[in-house]
């Protein structure tokens, strides 16, 4: 519900009655992050395997603060991830160096840090280079 930790001090108050220190809740939310790491790495570690991933960036904007979210997506895999930014450093840091098959992406400059294959769409014809 992309709640902040005070909010959600009240909804489990009001709707469980159960009274829980904002310490306490902001531990269980790094507790959690912990517990999905291997999970995360796993997913990312199936999409740089994938024979065909997909990447995007798009804004966005959360209280008062631009920044960019980005994807990397494969059948049925999807990965977003909040960087804040829109360098091309990104990409790798989203797709890893060595991605098994073809990166697919429109042609924001960002992603001509990939090296390996690269399908790229958009409103122009499509191109598909090795760099």
């Amino acid at each position: 519900m992309r709640l902040p930790v005070r909010h959600i001090r009240t909804l489990l108050l009001v709707l469980y009655e159960c009274e829980i220190s904002i310490g306490e809740i902001v531990e269980w939310l790094h507790r959690v992050v912990s517990y999905a790491r291997p999970v995360l790495e796993a997913i990312h570690g199936q999409i740089r395997a994938s024979p065909a991933v997909q990447a995007d960036e798009t804004g966005w904007r959360e209280d008062g603060e631009n920044g960019d979210v980005w994807s990397a997506s494969t059948s049925p895999l999807r990965s977003y991830e909040d960087h804040h930014s829109r360098f091309g450093e990104i990409v790798k840091a989203l797709i890893g160096p060595n991605v098994a098959g073809v990166l697919g992406s429109n042609f924001y400059a960002g992603y001509t840090s990939h090296q390996g294959l690269h399908h790229r769409f958009g409103s122009i014809p499509c191109v598909i280079s090795t760099t």
